[in-house]
């Protein structure tokens, strides 16, 4: 599998579709350091799709499970417990998957990679 900074440089730029209409894609890649909760949700607030690769294995994410703690200042700390993610490989029940804070080990994410699309 590619890495998905190789992912990224090929996604990036202007691209037609089947019916020749160009859009513009945006590809912005995060070292698994970088990515943080506010990453995640931001992303997914903002209506953009990220792709998560995790254990070798890239999956579309859709969706996070989180909690929200009010600090005594304003402040919002966010606390990702789950991503919910579809393994693009299947289409029974082995395409839905869940990272669990919990369970799963988070060394093994090997980056993220969000991408936004628009009509050109």
């Amino acid at each position: 599998m590619q890495s998905l900074k190789d992912l990224a440089s090929k996604l990036q730029g202007r691209h037609l579709l089947s019916d020749g209409r160009p859009i513009q894609v945006t590809a912005e890649y995060f070292e698994p350091a970088a990515i943080y909760s506010g990453v995640i949700i931001g992303t997914l607030a903002g209506k953009q799709a990220f792709l998560l690769q995790w254990n070798s294995h890239l999956y579309v994410c859709y969706g996070v499970i989180y909690d929200e703690l009010y600090e005594e200042n304003g402040v919002i700390q966010y606390s990702i417990r789950k991503i919910v993610l579809v393994d693009v490989r299947y289409s029974d029940s082995r395409r839905a998957v869940v990272f669990d804070r919990g369970i799963d080990d988070w060394t093994k994410v090997q980056g993220m990679l969000r991408l936004q699309v628009a009509a050109q």
